[in-house]
């Protein structure tokens, strides 16, 4: 049982170097791009007469080397601003409404 697993390990290896050295030839052909609208909605209620002020985070898209983001825009009644979160570095449309 133990020459067996060796002898799979070993042909799996053999496997994974070269599907690499193909890589590295250029042989693989590249990823394809992708390309949606994604749309996110948030209504709010009123704020109840009285009420302490209402703070919203509207999390925004994450561009990085595998997602570029475009032609974002933000539509609101309410002044926001884009900020970024310090502890974690996601970036949000945040408002306070008093």
């Amino acid at each position: 049982m133990t020459c067996r697993i060796a002898r799979t390990a070993a042909c799996l290896g053999v496997l994974l170097l070269l599907s690499g050295a193909a890589s590295l030839a250029g042989d693989r052909e590249p990823l394809a791009a992708r390309q949606f609208e994604f749309t996110y909605q948030v209504k709010v209620p009123p704020v109840p007469s009285g009420s302490g002020p209402l703070r919203v985070w509207i999390p925004l898209p994450a561009e990085d080397g595998y997602q570029t983001i475009t032609g974002l825009k933000i539509e609101s009644p309410a002044q926001y601003k884009i900020r970024r979160d310090p502890e974690y570095g996601n970036h949000g449309a945040s408002t306070v409404s008093r």
